[in-house]
């Protein structure tokens, strides 16, 4: 029986391997789990700010138009008002008012007024499908930040599967090794 002592100081060994393995593993998975919801955290944070930046997008497009439609306005007064000037000097120098001359005179004025207007709604409408193409990049970066939140919650699973898996495979190599010191003791 001198071997007794022996085989239980193996088996407290053991055990308090498979303990501290067991320990070791339940730190390791708690790690794990922090880590993969700090890193899903994070993720769902850039998908919102992603979002906020989507709808300033959008909005930044529509105020782009709103200016354009205002720089119009504008640019449309003042093409008026140069033509009522033109019309007066015109008048008062007593030129005729239906003379070829000042008629193309008038009428140049006006095609201007419409090449400035139509430069104007055309650069506002530029500017504005450059903020909607903005708004879009920003929905993608939003989608992709969700998806990598995503993978980091399915990484961390099969980080915590893989690291319980390996300390079954612990225990098992543990249990055999007792059986086997067993076997060579009593066998």
């Amino acid at each position: 029986m001198a071997f007794a002592p022996l085989l239980l100081a193996g088996a407290v060994g053991g055990g308090s391997a498979a303990l501290g393995a067991s320990a070791a593993t339940a730190i390791g998975l708690a790690s794990t789990a922090f880590s993969g919801f700090t890193a899903y955290q994070n993720a769902q944070y850039q998908a919102a700010v992603a979002r906020n930046n989507q709808i300033q997008a959008v909005r930044n497009a529509g105020a782009e138009s709103d200016a354009a439609q205002q720089e119009q306005l504008r640019s449309d007064l003042e093409y008026a008002q140069l033509r009522g000037e033109q019309l007066s000097t015109q008048a008062v120098s007593g030129l005729d008012l239906l003379s070829r001359s000042q008629i193309q005179t008038r009428q140049l004025t006006e095609r201007t007024r419409e090449r400035a207007a139509t430069d104007i709604r055309t650069e506002g409408a530029t500017r504005a499908q450059g903020r909607l193409t903005e708004a879009a990049n920003f929905g993608a970066q939003r989608q992709a930040a969700k998806m990598e939140g995503y993978d980091a919650i399915g990484g961390t699973l099969l980080s915590m599967g893989r690291t319980t898996l390996g300390d079954t495979k612990l225990k098992k190599s543990l249990v055999s090794g007792a059986k086997s010191v067993r076997n060579s003791l009593f066998g």
